[in-house]
């Protein structure tokens, strides 16, 4: 299952497929209708979520010229944001990836405070993260909520977070409430830390983990999926 998948709604979900398919077309005037075909998707539907998408560009780029060109179509050149950039837009309202960067930012995460924070419910928390509980569930990793966390393997618990976190900023944002260029008490060493100050595998590899662990919790975290940009 790819990343996307496991983080955002349906909704959300088909927001950024469109937007791919606006940014592979690369042309000036393309039917709405020819999207819709390819996409196997109701024109109708595809018309409303393309009228969100051109809204959302509106409101965060005020020098943006609308994607719509009359007559049905729409200039796919238009869009302002890079693929990345718009991802990690929706990606930041998704309740999966809004969980998992407030209780690594919290001092004292709750499902209550988040749900009030988020103007969400239990039910509604739960259920969103449902395909991400699923498949954290392979690695004996679980979210909790009274205490709002996640809970396992320490190290299976800190690879889990980087893919989250890191494949979800991609490097386009500090996503966390500390400054990145202060230090951190090793008191509150956590999923945090690492996520911080760790680039790359190698890093972590000589920093935290024996080869033989490193290897083995790579191995079972990162290649359980077989698709590209895999989580």
């Amino acid at each position: 299952m790819l990343y996307e998948e496991l983080i955002m709604d349906s909704t959300t979900l088909l927001k950024y497929q469109l937007y791919k398919k606006l940014m592979s077309v690369g042309q000036t005037s393309y039917p709405v209708s020819q999207i819709a075909t390819e996409m196997n998707l109701n024109y109708q539907q595809t018309v409303i979520d393309l009228t969100e998408i051109d809204a959302e560009l509106s409101e965060l780029d005020p020098h943006y010229q609308s994607i719509f060109v009359g007559a049905g179509k729409v200039n796919c050149l238009n869009l302002s944001f890079t693929i990345d950039k718009y991802r990690y837009h929706l990606l930041k309202s998704s309740i999966p990836f809004q969980f998992v960067l407030y209780f690594l930012n919290e001092e004292n995460p709750s499902i209550d405070d988040f749900c009030v924070r988020y103007h969400s419910s239990r039910s509604t928390v739960s259920r969103k993260i449902d395909k991400l509980k699923r498949h954290l569930k392979k690695f004996n990793i679980r979210f909790t909520y009274t205490e709002a966390s996640m809970v396992g393997d320490e190290r299976l618990v800190r690879l889990a977070l980087f893919n989250i976190v890191w494949l979800g900023a991609r490097g386009l944002d500090w996503p966390f409430a500390i400054s990145e260029k202060k230090p951190m008490p090793w008191s509150k060493i956590s999923a945090i830390i690492f996520l911080c100050h760790v680039r790359t595998w190698d890093n972590w590899n000589c920093a935290i983990l024996p080869q033989s662990s490193f290897l083995e919790s790579k191995k079972n975290i990162l290649l359980s999926m077989t698709k590209p940009i895999i989580f």
